[in-house]
């Protein structure tokens, strides 16, 4: 976990742009990693902000054909 806010928002930051990743394990993990450093952040519009950022690639996940 991260000891601040500085600290969960880079990571953050860096996670992102995985959530446009090809790989479904990837933006699993992309979610995941935000969800739980979303505890840190302290911003109101921050949290809803990525909130939104998420809902797509969510969307795309479920509607795409299992892959076992």
């Amino acid at each position: 976990m991260p000891a601040d806010f500085c600290e969960a928002e880079g990571t953050i930051e860096r996670v992102t742009p995985r959530l446009q990743h090809a790989n479904s394990a990837v933006v699993l993990l992309a979610v995941k990693v935000i969800m739980t450093f979303l505890e840190k952040v302290s911003d109101a519009d921050t949290e809803r902000s990525l909130s939104r950022k998420m809902a797509p690639p969510l969307v795309t996940l479920l509607s795409a054909e299992p892959e076992i």
